[in-house]
């Protein structure tokens, strides 16, 4: 290479030299496989979410929810489904939480 000769310009003209492909060919993409969605996980979680959220103001109404979420948990962690194990805790939760708030108000009013 010669002093002020672009870098790349062949030399004494001859071509530049080829060293082979850039890049070897890709690997061709395979498709994601998007899971199933899980009705009775999701619904498991609802139901404990909003059990244990109504459990503090109306007991009975939490603990039919958390019985609820605790069978379409079971069902759904049965089926290796997503949010049951999540849906079955949130059930165990509220039927817990929800008569022992109801104790602590009557032992306060009475108290």
């Amino acid at each position: 290479m010669k002093c002020g000769q672009p870098l790349g310009a062949p030399v004494n003209g001859a071509p530049p030299p080829v060293y082979g492909t850039a890049y070897p060919p890709a690997y061709p993409a395979t498709p994601y496989a998007v899971p199933a969605p899980s009705p009775f996980g999701t619904t498991s979680l609802v139901l404990g979410i909003i059990g244990l959220c109504i459990g503090w103001l109306i007991w009975f109404i939490g603990v039919i929810l958390g019985i609820l979420a605790l069978i379409f948990g079971a069902i759904a962690w049965g089926k290796h489904q997503k949010y049951g194990v999540v849906g079955t805790i949130l059930g165990i939760l509220s039927i817990i939480i929800g008569p022992l708030v109801a104790l602590v108000i009557l032992a306060a009013i009475l108290w």
